[in-house]
């Protein structure tokens, strides 16, 4: 007969625990459940995913939208000066037209449209 290897306590008291925790065998059913579950979880995770990717998307073109908008802004500005300072020019040609007129006593001044 062979001899067998003595144990230290530790040992002894983890070998005698096991048969006593030991899990009952898992069923069929219950097997196939937790793997549906696995795959719903694996699609929810690459479906969030995907929902991610297309907020950052859609955020950073919101923030390319607003810079436009400033840029539009700040153009449209520019150009209702522009349209005062053509205005305020007409007024000035025309007050200096007006006035020349009247140093020339009333004669039309030609080339004055």
């Amino acid at each position: 007969m062979k001899p067998t290897r003595r144990r230290s306590k530790p040992q002894r008291r983890k070998a005698r625990a096991k048969p006593s925790r030991a899990r009952p065998p898992v069923k069929k059913a219950a097997r196939d459940t937790v793997e549906s579950l696995q795959k719903e979880i694996r699609r929810l995770r690459a479906a969030r995913g995907k929902l991610e990717r297309r907020l950052t998307s859609a955020v950073k073109e919101i923030g390319m939208l607003r810079q436009l908008e400033f840029r539009i802004q700040s153009l449209e500005n520019d150009l209702d000066k522009r349209d005062q300072e053509i205005a305020r020019l007409r007024l000035e040609r025309a007050d200096q037209l007006s006035q020349l007129e009247l140093r020339l006593g009333g004669a039309m001044v030609v080339g004055s449209t």
